[in-house]
This record gives C-alpha cells, sequence and structure tokens, in this order.
C-alpha cells in the first residue's frame, strides 16, 4: 500500500518467454545454419537426449556449445507456444463439451466425472513420497520415478484392444523425457495420443482458476521486498554442536600432522 493505493505489477502474457530483440535474434542465427547441421542436431538430440551435451556436441562439430544450447532453448520455448495455441484452438472448439465446475447448488455426493479417489498417478507419488526419506527426492524425481513404476508394473492393456496405443511404452518415454534420456520411437498412434494429452493438459492448466495462488504469491512478494535480513553472529566453537561437520573438521586439524604449517583454517576450507 503506498498513498493509499494498492501496487500493482504488470503481468507478462503466458505465451512470452522471451522478449523480440532475443527471439529475432536467436531466429536469425540459427536460419544461417546449414541444413546438415539441423538435421545432424535433431538427431543427436533424439539419439543421446539433451543432458548429454558431450556427444551432441560431437554430432556438430561446426558449433559452438552455446549456440546448440540456443538451437535448443529456441525449439523448446517454440513448442511450448505452439502448445499453448494448439490447446487454444482447442478450447474454441470444444467449447460446448466443457463440464462445469459443481456448483453451490448441486447436492454433494459422488457422481460421474467428480470421483473423490485419487488419480492413479497421484496414488504412485504419494506411494513413493511415503517410502522416501525427508528431503531425499524432489518432486519431479519422485514424478520420473511414479513413471518408470508405471510402465514396468503397472497392467497395461494390449495395443490392440487401445486402437494401436501402448500405454507401456508410452510411460516410459514420458519418463526418458523428464530424466533428460534419448527416448524410443513412439508408433503413430501413440504418438499422437502422448501430443493429445499435452495438449489437454495445456488446457486443463489454463482453465484452472489460480487467483488464490496468485494472491498468495503476490502478498508474499511483497512483505519479502520489506523485509530486511541482518547476518547473523559467528558462532564460537563452544556454540557449535559436537556431531557438525565444522566440529569434526575442527577436532580432526587438531590431530598431530595433519597441519605442520600451520595453515588458518579460513584458508584451508577453500
Amino acid at each position: 500500500m503506498e498513498n493509499g493505493r494498492r501496487q500493482t505489477t504488470r503481468k507478462r502474457p503466458i505465451n512470452s518467454y522471451y522478449t523480440n530483440s532475443e527471439q529475432n535474434s536467436q531466429r536469425v542465427n540459427f536460419s544461417n545454419w546449414p541444413y546438415r547441421e539441423k538435421v545432424a542436431l535433431l538427431k543427436a538430440l533424439k539419439k543421446y537426449g539433451h543432458y548429454d551435451m558431450v556427444n551432441v556436441c560431437k554430432a556438430v562439430p561446426g558449433k559452438s556449445k552455446d549456440q546448440i544450447k540456443a538451437a535448443i532453448d529456441m525449439w523448446w520455448k517454440a513448442a511450448r507456444v505452439a502448445m499453448l495455441a494448439s490447446a487454444g484452438d482447442k478450447q474454441s472448439r470444444d467449447g460446448l463439451k466443457h463440464v462445469p465446475k459443481r456448483g453451490k447448488g448441486r447436492p454433494s455426493g459422488s457422481s460421474k466425472g467428480f470421483s473423490t479417489e485419487k488419480a492413479p498417478i497421484d496414488q504412485w507419488l504419494h506411494k513413493l513420497e511415503e517410502s522416501q526419506p525427508a528431503c531425499s527426492c524432489s518432486e519431479t524425481k519422485l514424478l520420473q520415478k511414479a513413471l518408470l513404476y508405471i510402465s514396468k508394473y503397472e497392467n497395461h492393456p494390449s495395443p490392440q484392444k487401445c486402437n494401436g496405443v501402448d500405454y507401456r511404452a508410452m510411460y516410459e518415454y514420458l519418463y526418458c523425457m523428464l530424466s533428460g534420456y534419448p527416448g524410443k520411437t513412439l508408433n503413430p498412434e501413440t504418438a499422437a495420443y502422448v501430443l493429445d494429452s499435452l495438449n489437454d493438459l495445456a488446457l486443463e492448466i489454463r482453465e484452472r482458476g489460480m487467483q488464490k495462488e496468485t494472491f498468495f504469491l503476490d502478498v508474499v512478494q511483497r512483505i519479502y521486498g520489506q523485509l530486511r535480513q541482518y547476518a547473523g553472529k559467528t558462532k564460537t566453537e563452544s556454540d557449535l554442536e559436537p556431531t557438525s561437520p565444522e566440529a569434526a573438521f575442527k577436532n580432526f586439524m587438531k590431530t598431530v600432522g595433519v597441519n605442520p604449517l600451520n595453515i588458518p583454517m579460513s584458508l584451508l576450507k577453500k
């Protein structure tokens, strides 16, 4: 609140990932690539994945690592924009098929489309979270593991019963994509189903109300900007926990013969 007016921040559109100058610069640089280098980069990404930059760079020796990263980043952003645009087109086409949310006047109880049971992917994630020690894995790594275990241990229907869609291969493909590993080639039916599912996911995220989350982040941002942080006082040797790494290091340095030159500990830590 400043002068009786609430401070507002300008929000950037969802499909704006970079400035026009950066976008044009990347496109101009990539347009100068020879066709054979573009094909070589695509084949290398399909074979090695985007995390294995050593082999990817070997496949395109005429370009530097920064140039290759810029090309991958440009493709990724273009794919995101195309996916969001496709989700927007599907929203306009399927507007009549949209199921409204349960209103206040709607009677309580289970009904079709409003099941209280968790989705299978949420059940897998819940089991993995229970089996992991606290703060041992991030949510992204748990999602990777869930997709891998689903592909290996779920009882998937045969592709013949699902119009050619191979669910086992699809979950394994998603696991590889999240892990940065090269994914296996999917058959046309499964590939089309994956693209449609990603478009539906983007549409679901855009339709989902995020007013509470946006308000919370806005409040936290304003509070964080008003806080001042001060460095705490340096702990003395008596204040250290006996089992802490600093205490163990100090006890180790007191051992005879470890530091015959009496080099200061501050320099040894570096």
